[in-house]
C-alpha cells in the first residue's frame, strides 16, 4: 500500500520587466568610479521549485489551486523596485611616477601600485506575503482526515476562520 508520494518539478513563469541607467568615469587622475540604477518588477507563479504531496488521496502544494497556476501570479520574494550601486577605485600617490615616494628604491617599490577601492548597495525591500496555516484545500471532512498547510489569506470580507473550516466561504 503506498501511502505517500512526493512529486517535485518546476512549474511557473516568470516575468521581468527593468530600465537601467549606467554612468561611468574612467581611471583617470587615478580616480574610476561606475553608478547604476535600475528600475524593474519581477512577477512569478512560482518562487521555488513546485511540490506536490499525495497522501491518501489529497494533494497538497505551493500552488493555492495546481489546475489554475496562473492564479498564483504575484510580485516575486526577488523583486527590488529601485536599484541604486555605487563603486570606485582610487590608485593611491605613492611610487615610481607619482607624486610621492617617487625616489626610486625598496620603499618606492613596495609603497607605489596600491588601489583602495569601494562599493555600495541601495535597493528597496522585498515584497512581504501574509500566510495562514489553515486545512488545505479539498483535504478531508473533518479534522482528523485535514492536512495543513500554509496558505495566503484571501478571506472575504464578512467572513471568519470557521467559514473557511467548514468550507461555507
Amino acid at each position: 500500500k503506498l501511502e505517500t508520494m512526493d512529486l517535485t518539478g518546476s512549474q511557473g513563469d516568470s516575468w521581468y520587466e527593468g530600465l537601467t541607467m549606467d554612468l561611468r568615469r574612467r581611471l583617470t587622475a587615478g580616480l574610476q568610479f561606475q553608478f547604476a540604477y535600475t528600475w524593474s518588477k519581477s512577477e512569478s507563479t512560482a518562487d521555488q521549485t513546485s511540490r506536490a504531496q499525495l497522501t491518501s488521496n489529497r494533494v497538497t502544494g505551493y500552488f493555492l489551486d495546481p489546475a489554475h497556476i496562473d492564479a498564483d501570479k504575484s510580485l516575486s520574494p526577488w523583486d527590488a523596485r529601485h536599484v541604486i550601486k555605487f563603486n570606485s577605485v582610487y590608485e593611491l600617490p605613492f611610487g615610481p611616477r607619482k607624486a610621492m615616494l617617487n625616489h626610486g628604491g625598496v620603499v618606492s617599490y613596495i609603497a607605489g601600485g596600491w588601489q583602495m577601492g569601494g562599493g555600495m548597495t541601495l535597493k528597496t525591500g522585498s515584497p512581504f506575503t501574509f500566510e495562514v496555516a489553515v486545512p488545505g484545500a479539498r483535504s478531508g471532512t473533518n479534522l482528523q482526515d485535514m492536512t495543513f498547510q500554509e496558505n495566503r489569506p484571501n478571506l472575504v470580507s464578512g467572513r471568519t476562520t470557521e467559514d473557511m473550516i467548514s468550507g461555507t466561504f
